[in-house]
């Protein structure tokens, strides 16, 4: 499916290029991050974002993934996770 890889980002700001490294997470490459509800969101190409919580239940996002977004998640939370994540995942 997914095979493990660096993941680039190009995109200009001001006229200046910028690059952004970050690790494509998959639940094939790193899949101890993984619960099975978001494997098999993962899997039907959906966003596993985790928008709500609450009586032992866990609501994702759903939407269509960003193509080659780490996690699979969908342009908005792919642009949230670029923002607020380091390159390995770990929350700045």
């Amino acid at each position: 499916m997914f095979e493990s890889s660096i993941a680039l980002r190009l995109s200009r700001s001001q006229g200046e290029v910028v690059t952004d490294i970050y690790q494509n997470v998959t639940p094939y490459t790193h899949p101890e991050r993984w619960t099975v509800q978001e494997k098999k969101l993962f899997d039907a190409g959906r966003c596993c974002w985790v928008i709500g919580t609450g009586s032992g239940s866990v609501e994702h996002c759903g939407e269509p993934s960003e193509e080659g977004a780490s996690y699979g998640y969908c342009p908005e939370h792919a642009d949230q996770f670029r923002e607020n994540c380091y390159p390995n995942g770990t929350r700045r």
